[in-house]
């Protein structure tokens, strides 16, 4: 994030940049809840921002899973802000719940291995491989492997 305000800086566009993110907070009552932090760059000097606003939303009522996303926007010639910068994290296996095994299979699939190559490489049957992909489909409540691959590359798991 900080790289991006520092070349952004440098061309004098700093101010040009939004960056928001979620964050998890435990409140006041013992509840948990997700806030939406907006940061909008106002006035930089040669090298750094120095004045800024930021906007805190509580979005618990829409936010439904524990993911982390940090994207940085800047405003377009036309005023409107584009994402130019996007990345996602979350805790691999506590999201989808899935073991070590099944990871495992996740990235031999996603490298494009079949149920016979996983098996092999692996040592086990092409049943036991059948039905960790048959779990992770539902883990991942995907109805294709192409489905889950892009779920579990999104989540950060692969």
């Amino acid at each position: 994030m900080f790289d991006y305000f520092d070349r952004h800086a440098l061309t004098g566009e700093a101010s040009d940049l939004i960056v928001s993110y979620p964050s998890k907070v435990i409140r006041g009552d013992g509840t948990e809840g997700w806030y939406l932090h907006q940061m909008k760059v106002l006035q930089t000097d040669e090298k750094k921002p120095i004045l800024g606003l930021k906007i805190i939303t509580d979005i618990s009522d829409f936010k439904k899973d524990e993911i982390i996303t940090i994207r940085i926007a800047k405003k377009d010639r036309n005023g409107i802000f584009e994402n130019i910068f996007s990345q996602s994290f979350s805790e691999p296996n506590t999201l989808y719940n899935i073991s070590e095994r099944e990871r495992e299979v996740l990235l031999l699939l996603d490298e494009g291995k079949s149920t016979l190559e996983i098996g092999t490489q692996l040592f086990i049957s092409n049943h036991t491989v059948s039905t960790h992909r048959r779990n992770l489909l539902k883990k991942f409540e995907a109805k294709s492997t192409v489905d889950m691959l892009k779920k579990a590359t999104a989540h950060g798991i692969i």
